[in-house]
């Protein structure tokens, strides 16, 4: 994301258009930088996801960082592999899917197993 985004604020200072313009996008690109830092990497924004539930009727619970929960959320794609399992879910408070990457090294070994196991036996239903 930082390559397109860097990518992305050198070609609008290339672009032969008018300094307010210029200024205008530079600013919205530095804030969406913040906004991926705070809510992806640094898990610090209120929508923040802190914690994913998975429940034995095959529902997932979001927990995020101001202590909202948001479900029962249904999973619409996901990747699964030996060092990171990609999930997109949608819950019915939003209009969008929430995507969530999980590497290997950032939970417990036991439970990184047997989060892969069981996506890799589930059946993906829309």
């Amino acid at each position: 994301m930082a390559v397109l985004h860097i990518g992305a604020m050198v070609m609008a200072c290339l672009l032969p258009i008018s300094i307010m313009i210029r200024l205008s996008l530079l600013a919205l690109l530095i804030a969406s930088v913040v906004h991926i830092l705070l809510t992806h990497a640094l898990r610090r924004a209120p929508r923040a996801i802190r914690k994913v539930v998975f429940e034995d009727d095959g529902d997932w619970v979001l927990e995020m960082q101001n202590e909202e929960s948001l479900g029962p959320c249904r999973l619409c794609s996901r990747f699964v592999h030996r060092w990171l399992v990609m999930l997109q879910l949608r819950c019915p408070q939003g209009r969008l899917p929430i995507s969530l990457v999980v590497a290997a090294d950032a939970v417990n070994t036991d439970a990184f197993r047997r989060l892969r196991a069981r996506l890799s036996s589930l059946g993906l239903t829309e």
